[in-house]
């Protein structure tokens, strides 16, 4: 082939999360000998500064319109109104592929790529329930799905369109951080009450409640003002606030997570659930709820830990077991860290999604 495929990732702009970290780490491992991977932005936000201290190539327009709505009306004609800009895009950058990451893009850019004669990846990174659904798998050439729990969603008609792919992650060689007394408990994410941000606070007021000194709780992601107050009224103790740390959002979290003694998992039928792999590869206990994608990655007891039930007393009591019983969390924790190097760094190369990219064109 005389000219690199031109890849296309497009991204609304606004949030930064998973998704983007895992495209990426993919971008980086992408042999560009072959492919010239580009990420479009159609609003300004913290990921157009990550980008540029990455060196990762970005477009930003805020002339494609985001397709918002579920009237299926204003979807075609919105998709009609973009197909005309996107195509100058397309031209002037020579893609060839449109591979999109989350609901909104799908919704946005599928029937102007199809228009085109572009090739469209649909990646799904959530479960997805939404009348879209079957829309999407109409136009997409190739669905890619994180976990198999997603890919259940789908109609099993479209199973020779799907493939389950891993996400990307990252991994360097610093060693673990030296021991101290001070512990550390992690939670990674952005405010959602899919992710349960409320229930971690809960914990930590069960926590601290108990005869274990020094812990401290660090949340990483994305809050306003008004979701940190409302957060901190669920603990009892007033001097215990100031062991709790909005940290914001840290990229690449790595070191962070390296820092913490556990990290706490907590979403509602997580599609995949990243946090559970950049944990186990920097040596943080993990602790999930059950459901979604999490038992596809936890072996509860052997290289992590599944909370079946809500309950803040009961999570808290697993947290402070493993904290006063440092052996058996040092077990867990080295099973962790094998297990994730070897099937999300090791055996997790380009190779697959470099082959998929030739196929569909």
């Amino acid at each position: 082939m005389n000219k690199r495929i031109g890849i296309l990732y497009p991204f609304t702009g606004k949030t930064f999360g998973g998704s983007h970290v895992s495209v990426i780490n993919m971008i980086k491992k992408l042999d560009k000998k072959l492919f010239h991977p580009i990420i479009f932005l159609h609003k300004k936000g913290k990921i157009l500064e990550f980008l540029k201290n990455e060196k990762i190539e970005f477009i930003y327009d805020e002339n494609i319109n985001l397709v918002e709505s579920n009237n299926l009306i204003q979807f075609f004609i919105f998709s009609l109104k973009n197909y005309f800009k996107m195509k100058d895009i397309f031209k002037a950058n020579e893609i060839d592929i449109v591979h999109s990451n989350d609901g909104l893009i799908h919704a946005t850019w599928n029937i102007p790529v199809l228009l085109s004669g572009k090739k469209f990846v649909w990646h799904m990174r959530s479960r997805d329930n939404s009348r879209r659904l079957i829309i999407y798998s109409i136009f997409a050439n190739q669905i890619l799905s994180v976990s198999n729990y997603c890919k259940k969603n789908l109609p099993p008609m479209l199973n020779k369109k799907i493939r389950v792919i891993k996400n990307f992650f990252s991994h360097d060689l610093i060693k673990k951080s030296e021991i101290t007394n001070k512990k550390i408990i992690a939670y990674v994410a952005n405010y959602k009450q899919q992710k349960r941000p409320e229930l971690f606070f809960k914990i930590a007021n069960e926590v601290f409640n108990s005869n274990i000194k020094n812990i401290n709780f660090y949340i990483f992601g994305t809050y306003s003002n008004n979701d940190k107050s409302k957060l901190l009224r669920l603990i009892n103790k007033e001097n215990c606030k100031n062991k709790i740390s909005f940290m914001g959002l840290k990229f690449p979290i790595e070191p962070w997570i390296r820092k913490s003694t556990l990290t706490l998992s907590l979403g509602k039928n997580e599609g995949f659930g990243r946090v559970l792999i950049e944990s186990m590869l920097n040596k943080s206990l993990v602790i999930a709820t059950s459901g979604g994608a999490h038992e596809e990655i936890i072996k509860n007891g052997y290289n992590g830990i599944i909370v079946n039930h809500l309950d803040p007393k009961d999570i808290s009591k697993k947290i402070l077991f493993y904290l006063k019983n440092q052996k058996k969390m040092k077990k867990i924790i080295d099973r962790a860290f094998s297990y994730s190097k070897k099937n999300f760094i090791t055996l997790n190369t380009s190779k697959e999604i470099e082959d998929l990219y030739c196929d569909i064109l």
